[in-house]
């Protein structure tokens, strides 16, 4: 007897169901399942009762008794003893709606079908915000086993069904194996080879490298050859702590010797993904450990900028999202899984989905330690095929596909729902070049990355250089320390929560002159010196905002300035943004944006060059150099006063002033900086403020200190100065400024 006709039983028919519960059932016929590309969507019903509530309703409403039976299978041993308990008393049972779909701007788009499946929530206050969940799709038929009956790559269809079974009812749920049929994620791969007519290979990555190590599963051994001799696969996952088996100047000699790479001497993690390389009809793998060797800088140096490029141009990449650590074995690889739950109802079934909890703007991999992981963020993105092992199941992802065990998603016509592990739009914006919003996307990937983790945090700038190389256009000048050089006054307006935000002490490596390892600090002015998220300026700020023309210079090896752009700097707009499309704002609408044609007095365009008898002796000695920004801009020394807080900008109320003219900006949001005194500030950028604010053209400040070298470090943003304000102090100067 199934679950629902036992609760039948004991209430004493179908018709029993609580006023409570009446809503959400009738939501099983109208809203549960998939619903076809343009069909109106019902309105959900939501259920959220004490546990103990509807245990004792389940002698009367089937529903009520059928949830409680749920949530016992799922997370009690004993329902009666667990719901007379004094601390179950303040549990509640929850039943929401988990939508699946191809989302834009957090909806559904129009013309892919979305599948709404039905989501347990079992909470406890004592047990803090944790709250166990768990999913299950509908099916019209019994679910089926998932097991594969050919390797010649023919139609991903259950082995005991027919053809006709997949279409005739898309994205039904199926139960999937303990272990891994990995007949089927052969196929998952070679059907992509086979009909995805090469998009899945193409990539922004032009860079090739000239020699890579990877490891021969078939030999047992670590080799080096040249890239372009071999198709390789690779490894992404975490390490989870010291790897005794990594590649080493003391081991490399024996590494490449064949069946050098034993079971027993490597971590289970790396032998199951040996097994998938097998299984799937290739030879080659790239894992970090066995292919950098890690007490090596020069080594190290020289294949880490790499890893953008050897993601991006494998065959496909393995992701080991299951596990924190590679000394564990991949689930259903080396570790048996779990068996899903299946319930059968009167005129459907219920088979358990097997995702991690995520909400629908979420990726699948949200719960994972996988996905906080700094390295894996450029390895995930970049790859263009990712065969995801997850804690239940196995998913397939490329560029027109995404698969996995628990569901058919396979061979459906028309269009397709498709996701992404991250949940995010950011993959498809980098290779598509028909993406305006250049800014807005650089922002984007910066906040997701800066939500990453790094064990070393020295590779804060390495982790992400192979994104931000994707992220260029042809039109781009590259980045300069993680910013870009083409924006760089845009750019320099970043603000930080000052407050939860610290700066980052430690320095990046890079091989300088006649290949000597060198290392310097991370600079002030860049998101890569500060801990925590660092907001861009957002496209809404690209519509207003200007170009004052400052020209910035790095210092090269021997004291040569060098322009971060060629030319001279264009003054005016930041972008042309006369179209309406961009006017997002309705009190935009009025507006062509930043004026063009404005002039600047405060500026001294005479003097912008800079040259090497401009930079002091003491600045060319600092190890900042090779980390500063140079340039000439308007500065001024003003007096501080803290006198409140601003309601408006939500940000300290500090007025700035010298002689008679005095004005309060936006400070970045610090509850704590409450100055009073002299401060230092320098013009980095203008802005227009919103009509509906007074249409003023602003100049970004920022306070600084200054060392007795004549380095300056940034400490605050200030905004919402008015340039007629900025050009009314008398103390102004045009002064070179280095930012450290």
């Amino acid at each position: 007897m199934s679950l629902y006709e036992e609760c039948i039983k004991r209430a004493g028919g179908e018709d029993r169901v609580c006023e409570n519960c009446k809503p959400v059932v009738k939501c099983y016929d109208t809203v549960f399942g998939v619903r076809a590309a343009g069909d109106k969507l019902e309105d959900r019903c939501y259920f959220s009762a004490p546990l103990a509530e509807a245990f004792s309703r389940s002698a009367t409403c089937w529903h009520c008794g059928w949830i409680v039976l749920l949530a016992s299978n799922t997370w009690m041993s004993d329902i009666a003893a667990d719901v007379s308990s004094p601390d179950t008393q303040l549990a509640k049972i929850e039943i929401n709606w988990q939508s699946i779909s191809v989302y834009k701007d957090s909806r559904a788009v129009e013309g892919h079908p979305v599948i709404e499946r039905i989501w347990l929530s079992y909470s406890a206050p004592w047990t803090g915000p944790e709250k166990s969940s768990v999913s299950f799709s509908k099916c019209l038929h019994k679910p089926q086993n998932l097991s594969f009956a050919t390797a010649d790559g023919g139609l991903l269809v259950p082995r005991n069904d027919s053809v006709e079974w997949t279409s005739k009812e898309p994205y039904a749920g199926r139960i999937r194996p303990a272990k891994i049929d990995l007949q089927l994620l052969k196929n998952w791969k070679d059907s992509c080879i086979r009909d995805h007519g090469g998009t899945c290979d193409q990539t922004f990555m032009t860079t090739r490298a000239s020699h890579l190590r990877f490891v021969d599963v078939l030999e047992r051994r670590v080799i080096q050859t040249a890239p372009d001799e071999v198709t390789w696969t690779a490894l992404s996952y975490c390490w989870g702590g010291p790897q005794q088996h990594a590649l080493k100047t003391s081991n490399l000699e024996e590494y490449q010797l064949p069946g050098a790479l034993r079971d027993d001497m490597l971590p289970a993690g790396i032998v199951d993904a040996m097994t998938l390389v097998r299984a799937l009809g290739e030879r080659y793998i790239w894992i970090d450990s066995l292919c950098i060797i890690q007490d090596d800088d020069m080594d190290k140096l020289e294949f880490l900028p790499m890893m953008g490029t050897i993601y991006a141009h494998s065959v496909l990449t393995f992701v080991n999202a299951a596990n924190d650590k590679v000394a564990m074995g991949m689930p259903g690889v080396s570790i048996p899984r779990r068996m899903q739950q299946v319930h059968q109802m009167k005129d459907f079934w219920l088979v358990e989905a097997l995702d991690l909890p995520h909400q629908r703007w979420e990726g699948y991999l949200h719960g994972s330690t996988w996905n906080t992981r700094g390295w894996t963020f450029q390895e995930g993105l970049l790859s263009p095929r990712c065969l995801i092992i997850g804690e239940g199941q196995a998913y397939w992802q490329c560029k027109k596909s995404s698969f996995c065990e628990d569901s058919c998603w396979e061979n459906l016509p028309g269009k397709n729902i498709y996701r992404h592990y991250s949940g995010s739009e950011i993959i498809g914006r980098l290779t598509d070049s028909r993406e305006e919003n250049w800014m807005d996307l650089y922002k984007d990937v910066l906040d997701a990355y800066a939500k990453r983790e790094l064990t070393s945090e020295t590779d804060r700038l390495g982790a992400v250089e192979a994104i931000l190389d994707v992220l260029r256009r042809d039109d781009e000048e590259g980045y300069f320390w993680g910013m870009p050089r083409g924006h760089l006054e845009m750019a320099l307006s970043w603000s930080s929560h000052v407050s939860r935000n610290t700066r980052r002490g430690c320095e990046a490596k890079y091989i300088g002159p006649g290949k000597q390892v060198r290392s310097a600090p991370f600079p002030t002015w860049s998101w890569l010196g500060w801990h925590g998220a660092t907001p861009m300026p957002s496209v809404n700020r690209a519509v207003l905002g200007g170009r004052l023309g400052l020209k910035f210079y790095r210092i090269l090896d021997g004291g040569v300035p060098e322009a971060l752009v060629d030319g001279v700097p264009y003054a005016g707009p930041e972008r042309d943004f006369t179209k309406k499309d961009y006017m997002t704002h309705n009190d935009m609408f009025d507006t062509i944006g930043y004026p063009r044609g404005l002039t600047h007095p405060s500026l001294d365009y005479s003097r912008q060059s800079v040259k090497r008898a401009n930079i002091p002796e003491s600045v060319l000695l600092s190890k900042q150099v090779p980390s500063a920004l140079c340039f000439w801009t308007s500065t001024a020394v003003l007096d501080m006063k803290y006198e409140g807080w601003n309601g408006f900008h939500r940000c300290p109320l500090i007025s700035l002033s010298h002689g008679d003219v005095s004005h309060c900006g936006a400070w970045e949001n610090d509850e704590s900086f409450k100055p009073n005194g002299q401060g230092k500030f320098i013009v980095i950028g203008t802005e227009r403020v919103r009509m509906s604010h007074g249409g003023q053209v602003t100049v970004n400040l920022l306070l600084v200190d200054q060392d007795d070298n004549g380095l300056s470090y940034r400490r605050r943003l200030v905004t919402y100065t008015p340039e007629e304000v900025w050009d009314s102090f008398k103390n102004r100067r045009w002064e070179l400024i280095f930012l450290a």
